[in-house]
């Protein structure tokens, strides 16, 4: 085709958003052929804004290869993004940047480079015009960052970019404090206790950890941590054998940062009231009619009766507030063994008296 004269339909033309195909014109010693019979047309790069290529082979009369070559440009490119501004927080950098004055910037590219990087990356595409803020939280803290943002508009024309920003990342310096513990102190406690803490903190508290110590704070004992809503956890006390307990709290941020710690004194009280005395019963056919003597206890709350079958023990009343019981629908001419005992207000339970 070396004599022949090849023309493409245009040379340059506007992007919108489809492949391009310029038709070819062929023309041989002034004469126009059929570009369908005599050519094999390709064409690469035609879908973006760039510089396309026409690879053209000839076919049938006419042989050899060329390669023409066409420019598509946006037509309309968005204005720079104006007033772009970086603010450096603890664990984050916060953007913002003014409205495109352009109805056909749809959205806003965010692009970033760390201090020690070369090349800025693309972090963020904002696919709403009306958003004008974003939260960097994918930072390292006492980093410095910098930023631009460009606007995208028609078929994905991009503005030149904005003018750079930079920013620091803060560190969190400031401790949580404990507020309360509770229950609060000079409170009774016994067995196991759920303990719970009201905690602050500037940006948010992590966990709290519980320890408690017999002597005073000679000696410390980790109870455990919690990072419930509550900040709660369960306290065994049934194996401390004091009369009191110190108990303190202490809140972590997720910075590592320690607050004081609030410490409470709780009295124990693990064990149940005195023995249960002079268990007696009164029979007749069909019912056995019992009765004990009181306990001196002053947090005595009521009394549990049980029945032995064989080698079991059940549970005949839970909650006696009186000093006897009556026991009908029993079988004549059979034996019987019932105990009592006193449950104290904290659920200890005293030695259980048993009468045949």
């Amino acid at each position: 085709m070396s004599n022949a004269t090849l023309e493409l339909e245009y040379t340059s033309v506007f992007y919108e958003g489809l492949a391009l195909t310029p038709n070819v014109t062929l023309i041989y010693e002034g004469e126009t052929f059929d570009s369908s019979k005599e050519l094999k047309i390709t064409y690469t790069n035609n879908n973006q804004v760039g510089t396309a290529t026409v690879i053209i082979e000839g076919i049938n009369r006419f042989t050899g290869t060329v390669e023409l070559q066409f420019e598509i440009a946006y037509e309309v490119i968005p204005e720079q993004i104006v007033n772009v501004i970086a603010i450096g927080e603890i664990g984050k950098v916060s953007l913002s940047w003014g409205e495109s004055s352009e109805v056909n910037t749809d959205s806003y590219n965010i692009y970033r480079k760390a201090d020690d990087e070369t090349e800025y990356q693309l972090i963020k595409t904002i696919n709403d015009r009306t958003v004008l803020s974003y939260e960097d939280k994918n930072v390292e803290k006492s980093r410095t960052y910098s930023y631009y943002v460009t606007g995208i508009g028609l078929y994905g024309a991009e503005s030149e970019p904005s003018l750079i920003v930079s920013a620091t990342v803060l560190v969190d310096e400031v401790a949580p404090t404990v507020l309360k513990v509770s229950p609060a102190a000079a409170s009774v406690i016994s067995g196991e206790t759920t303990i719970s803490a009201t905690a602050t903190d500037n940006i948010g508290v992590t966990k709290v950890a519980y320890f408690y110590t017999l002597d005073n704070g000679v000696n410390w004992v980790a109870i455990g941590e919690t990072t419930n809503k509550a900040f709660s956890i369960v306290f065994d006390t049934s194996e401390l054998g004091s009369e009191s307990v110190k108990v303190k709290a202490v809140a972590y941020d997720a910075e590592g940062n320690e607050s004081e710690p609030i410490s409470v004194v709780y009295s124990l009280d693990n064990v149940g009231p005195e023995k249960v005395t002079g268990l007696s019963a009164v029979t007749l056919s069909s019912k056995i009619t019992l009765s004990w003597n009181d306990v001196t206890a002053n947090d005595a709350a009521h009394f549990i009766l049980q029945t032995k079958s064989g080698e079991e023990w059940t549970t005949v009343a839970k909650k006696v507030t009186t000093l006897g019981y009556t026991i009908t629908n029993l079988q004549p001419d059979m034996d019987y063994i019932y105990r009592v005992a006193c449950v104290d207000t904290h659920g200890n339970i005293c030695l259980l008296y048993t009468s045949d």
